[in-house]
């Protein structure tokens, strides 16, 4: 059990209901004219096969003695942290920040690891979208930014065999 630093343990004492502490990233993609009619139902079935947590995609928050602490969380359970979805027709823009903004609106639930990942299929042309949110206690900006760069790449090929963000973990 790793005790919480300072400054994290104050986003989540300053949480309310009105005021999450999570952040949240949007990301929208085109897989291509090439791509099959499934890919995204593929991508999906990918994603749900990989179940290899790092830190801190693996710790749950514990308190004790009114202080914050990570556990590892020995029952990860990646059905409550990927959900794969589909926009509202006509899957406009508008539709799709209707359902980003729902979706943000919710806290993450504390008992769980403070993140969770959807991917919204659906949107008009053929796009989809990946958004994420995580708690601010957990990761910040700058190591979000590193994660999802170290989990993307702009080669096809060499994306297919990159792992999910969550089996990467966060290198500092």
């Amino acid at each position: 059990m790793d005790r919480i630093s300072l400054i994290d343990d104050t986003f989540l004492r300053l949480e309310t209901r009105r005021q999450p502490f999570h952040i949240g990233m949007l990301m929208l993609f085109d897989p291509g004219e090439k791509a099959p009619q499934d890919f995204v139902m593929k991508l999906s079935e990918k994603l749900r096969k990989s179940t290899e947590m790092q830190e801190p995609f693996n710790r749950h928050l514990v308190q004790k003695n009114g202080l914050h602490y990570w556990e590892e969380d020995t029952d990860f359970d990646l059905e409550h942290h990927f959900a794969h979805i589909a926009l509202p027709k006509p899957g406009r823009i508008r539709e799709l920040l209707a359902t980003v903004s729902r979706i943000h609106g919710g806290h993450l639930d504390r008992a769980y690891p403070l993140w969770r990942i959807y991917l919204i299929e659906g949107i008009e042309d053929g796009r989809f979208a990946v958004y994420m949110k995580i708690h601010h206690s957990l990761v910040d900006g700058i190591a979000g930014i590193k994660m999802l760069i170290s989990s993307m790449s702009s080669n096809k090929r060499e994306s297919t065999k990159l792992p999910p963000f969550w089996e990467n973990g966060i290198s500092n």
